[in-house]
């Protein structure tokens, strides 16, 4: 195409230098980070990613990957104890609802060229910034970050399944990190969907790419066999392979439950026909429940803490996918003889999300992390809507367990409100 010298963007704002943590505070923060957070949701490489900081001081010059490990620093602020962590503080306050701000804020989150192909830095970068906007005042903006960050992997082909087994290793690395780059976006843009009651920005015929691959950072460089879990060695990626395969679950709710509409106008949208839907995802979940290896099933007595945390965001999940299929179904004569008992299906996965979060609080070890919270609330108000209807029909219902639970929920919830924002409409209830 002939170039048009009026066919272009404004140039780039120049920015100020990013401030980075001094280097002592920088290894904790990136430490804390790999931990914790990318035992959850795993988006970078740790090697890799730890080379090129502490190595070859690559954000000192690069402004894209600067941005990332701001990103990291903000993200693992939020998770820290460490007494240097008042360093993290926006400046002027002691609030620690404001840990990782003064990283944060040095991002710019929108450029003004979009000539450009996206670079896999700043994808990466959007991810990590919805895991610190959501559980923020702003984490409405999250969700049109996400949408973003999707297209932008939507350009670049991210979506569509690549043929790399022969590919030269460095290929092979930039390809899975974009794997694990879009199933990031994607899942994360279904549930604040689901959460805020917005249309998804990409369904799931509209991708063919591959899971993420159930092989460990530590493999992925080996001299002679790169991208090999060793046999007999468990994956930590397993986890999040799982995770992903049960979320792609929740994307059915979404696309088939809380539709606008259904997608061509002589579709069945009874109840009879809603309800055919959620028998079938409900098959989906015991299907899941039922292939999940044995290293992943719950065990509250699981001895190592790293893979204590994620059998609870694995099975909080699925609980929480379990709520969202049958919330819709709960009315008043819920009660009532029925063959579709969605308030004991909501009320036992509420009492069971329950037991794992304290389980999970328990332990001395225990962090708190963001992605628990929406659950918690949902949880709580499931058991006082079980609690207010069973009190109002006269059935033989004791409520003190399910308020114990509630109590419970709340008492943790106060504790991550130090932190984090949280409506003080979760405490009035």
């Amino acid at each position: 195409m002939r170039y048009i010298q009026w066919h272009h963007f404004p140039p780039e704002p120049v920015d100020p230098p990013h401030i980075f943590p001094p280097d002592d505070l920088l290894r904790s923060l990136i430490g804390i980070y790999f931990d914790l957070q990318h035992n959850i949701y795993p988006l970078l490489h740790r090697p890799i990613f730890e080379r090129e900081v502490f190595t070859n001081k690559l954000h000192t010059s690069d402004r894209r990957f600067g941005a990332v490990v701001l990103a990291v620093c903000a993200v693992g602020a939020r998770l820290s104890n460490d007494p240097r962590n008042d360093e993290t503080l926006y400046d002027g306050t002691d609030d620690e609802r404001s840990l990782g701000w003064k990283y944060f804020s040095q991002i710019r989150m929108v450029r003004t060229n979009f000539t450009e192909h996206p670079s896999l830095y700043e994808v990466q970068l959007y991810a990590l910034a919805l895991l610190f906007m959501f559980p923020t005042p702003v984490g409405d903006a999250g969700w049109s970050t996400c949408g973003l960050a999707i297209r932008f992997a939507l350009e670049v082909g991210a979506h569509r399944k690549q043929y790399i087994a022969n590919k030269p290793k460095q290929d092979r690395i930039e390809a899975e990190l974009w794997r694990r780059a879009f199933w990031n976006i994607v899942t994360t843009d279904l549930v604040m969907s689901i959460a805020l009651g917005r249309p998804r920005s990409v369904k799931e015929d509209d991708f063919d790419v591959e899971l993420p691959l159930e092989c460990d950072d530590e493999f992925w460089e080996h001299p002679t066999d790169p991208f090999v879990q060793p046999k007999g060695q468990i994956s930590q990626m397993s986890f999040w392979y799982q995770n992903v395969k049960l979320l792609r679950i929740v994307g059915l709710v979404k696309d088939n439950l809380y539709s606008t509409r259904k997608s061509a106008p002589w579709l069945d949208s009874s109840a009879a026909s809603n309800a055919d839907i959620v028998i079938e995802i409900d098959s989906a979940l015991n299907n899941w429940l039922d292939a999940l290896p044995d290293h992943l099933k719950w065990n509250p007595h699981h001895p190592d803490d790293n893979a204590f945390v994620q059998l609870v965001a694995l099975h909080g999940n699925y609980y929480w996918v379990q709520i969202q299929a049958h919330k819709l179904f709960i009315r008043s004569d819920s009660l009532s003889t029925s063959s579709f008992p969605s308030l004991a299906i909501c009320t036992n996965a509420a009492r069971s999300f329950a037991h794992i979060i304290q389980a999970y609080h328990s332990r001395p070890n225990s962090f708190m992390l963001s992605l628990f919270i929406a659950p918690m609330f949902l949880s709580a108000t499931m058991l006082l809507i079980n609690t207010w209807t069973s009190l109002r029909a006269k059935a033989n219902y004791d409520p003190r367990k399910d308020m114990n639970d509630v109590s419970k929920i709340l008492q943790i919830l106060s504790i991550y409100e130090k932190r984090y924002v949280i409506h003080k409409q979760v405490f009035v209830l």
